[in-house]
């Protein structure tokens, strides 16, 4: 095959420059977290197979739990930049609401995942937003509602509303 013709059996990339994992904190978090449940699972299924449980793989297992709750509350309160840290926040948002579903919590806590999960869906939509031609949902989720303005307000990130020149 000549040069030429292999040049044009070639696929074109996609366009990544919002799709970049390595710039989206809440990205980042996403693998951290599957290798700390990785790792639970795994001293889990060794306490099945030996038929009891042991105390220090209780401990361990119970400490790489409250590990997954820290980064989920991170990943909870930034903003995503990317649409695979928006699919995360969106499987989260998701895990609040099933809690909510299937556990009993006091009001103090019911309200504290209830804003957790709007966090987590402003989060999210600003950067499908972002992506979109249309500019669909804003009667049921107006950007003047977004939680996460006062952090963005206090940490100097600019609005996630504004279309990038």
């Amino acid at each position: 095959m000549t040069r030429a013709a292999k040049k044009s059996t070639r696929v074109a990339p996609r366009p990544r420059e919002h799709l970049e994992t390595k710039n989206c904190p809440v990205a980042e978090i996403a693998p951290q977290i599957d290798g700390i449940w990785r790792e639970h699972d795994r001293i889990d299924a060794i306490g099945r197979e030996q038929g009891k449980s042991d105390p220090h793989q209780q401990q361990l297992m119970s400490r790489l739990f409250e590990a997954s709750e820290a980064l989920k509350d991170v990943a909870s309160f930034r903003r995503a930049v990317s649409i695979e840290g928006a699919l995360f926040q969106i499987s989260l948002a998701y895990d609040c609401l099933n809690d909510l579903e299937k556990n009993k919590f006091d009001e103090e806590a019911i309200n504290e995942m209830l804003h957790r999960a709007k966090c987590l869906l402003f989060s999210a939509g600003a950067v499908i937003r972002r992506q979109s031609k249309a500019d669909s949902g804003r009667r049921y989720m107006p950007v003047d509602s977004d939680p996460l303005t006062i952090f963005d307000v206090a940490t100097g990130v600019p609005s996630p509303y504004r279309k990038a020149a």
